[in-house]
């Protein structure tokens, strides 16, 4: 499997013709105060599967690290049946996991998106603190 996109977003639409709009990108976070976990984060992941990888079971684990490089949280994952040949003859596909992320620290974070231990993408994000404006 190949990870052609991994964006968190607010949403997903799904035109008429078949396309989708995604709604919100999301690229970082302020928070008044840490720790905080923030729950149902979508994640609009499009990947490329081998042949072999076709109608098998697949699962995808989601670890996300600190500015520190210290593992912050406990690991999510997300299992699925990949899709046949027959039933999805396009060589790519999409997910929208919901994941949920505790930060602990500003800064710039990453979460890694891991098969059978090797590491297939890493998306950063940052932390800003809350600033009060004068």
């Amino acid at each position: 499997m190949t990870i052609t996109a991994a964006l968190l977003v607010d949403g997903v639409r799904q035109r008429e013709d078949g396309a989708i709009d995604l709604v919100g990108l999301v690229e970082g976070f302020s928070f008044p105060s840490l720790p905080v976990s923030v729950e149902e984060i979508l994640l609009f992941l499009r990947f490329v599967l081998d042949d072999t990888e076709r109608g098998q079971s697949i699962r995808l684990a989601f670890h996300l690290f600190g500015p520190d490089g210290r593992e912050r949280s406990t690991e999510s994952s997300l299992s699925f049946t990949a899709p046949t040949l027959e039933a999805h003859p396009a060589p790519d596909a999409t997910l929208l996991p919901q994941l949920t992320l505790t930060f602990h620290d500003n800064g710039p974070h990453r979460l890694e998106i891991r098969q059978n231990g090797t590491t297939l993408l890493s998306l950063p994000l940052m932390v800003y603190p809350v600033t009060q404006a004068s």
